[in-house]
């Protein structure tokens, strides 16, 4: 089988892009609090349910995997194509309650 066929290799790939974007933003969002400090502007207030988003987006994306990957045993369907599919299903619904949490 090829290497790139493997679902171990897409889901190393699918970690490390998503552990590179999350590094990029907050290197981002450092820049962001130099340059306002520079400035002299007030930095906007921190939000205190931020680490409660964060861990509702972790969590939704860890069962998203989990069934995922059940569905793609139990319905005879290649994991490739599961588990993705239910990230982005899971994940995007959490993300939209989490919209609503503010």
């Amino acid at each position: 089988m090829d290497l790139i066929t493997e679902p171990g290799t897409s889901l190393v790939l699918f970690i490390l892009v998503t552990g590179g974007l999350v590094f990029y933003y907050l290197k981002l969002k450092q820049l962001q609090e130099i340059a306002r400090i520079e400035h002299g502007l007030v930095s906007p207030p921190k939000q205190a349910n931020h680490l409660k988003k964060w861990g509702l987006i972790l969590i939704s994306i860890g069962i998203a995997i989990l069934v995922g990957y059940m569905l793609g045993r139990l319905a005879d369907i290649h994991p490739l194509i599961t588990i993705p599919s239910m990230i982005l299903i899971v994940g995007g619904s959490t993300l939209l309650f989490v919209n609503q949490m503010k």
